[in-house]
């Protein structure tokens, strides 16, 4: 069974806001779930009882030490993780360890697609004919 790390923004400038982004976090990780591989949701790890038990760069360490040991990563949906500087480390991590990532997906067929390997693992950008946004995947040649 493959291994999806969910990638998107934690932190906001509410706890409202913060749970917002846990709760899309955990709306990818159910899609992933539903394609038959297990999501890692560190958003759900780390919710807001946590945030102020420990220092935060164990968490962030943490958390990264998790995607090290995934077989792929998805984005939120859209394009909001660019926006996160948490995100784009984890996204720029898992490029530099060769781990396939979903960015820009606008559907769940793409999220399902991608992790069954029905997406073409050369291509930069993938356009689904139904769909009128674009969805980029992201993979490292070897």
């Amino acid at each position: 069974m493959k291994v999806v790390y969910i990638i998107g923004p934690f932190r906001a400038d509410s706890l409202w806001q913060i749970e917002e982004n846990i709760r899309f976090a955990e709306v990818v990780g159910k899609l992933v779930l539903e394609a038959g591989a297990m999501p890692i949701i560190p958003h759900a790890n780390t919710r807001l009882y946590f945030m102020h038990i420990v220092p935060e760069s164990i968490i962030l360490e943490g958390t990264r030490e998790i995607l090290r040991r995934c077989d792929m990563a998805v984005t939120t949906q859209g394009d909001a993780w660019e926006d996160s500087e948490g995100s784009v480390g984890e996204v720029e991590l898992a490029r530099e360890l060769n781990i396939p990532v979903l960015t820009g997906w606008c559907c769940a067929q793409d999220v399902e697609d991608f992790i069954r390997g029905k997406l073409p693992s050369e291509q930069a950008e993938y356009h689904k004919n139904e769909s009128p946004e674009w969805v980029n995947i992201d993979r490292v040649k070897t």
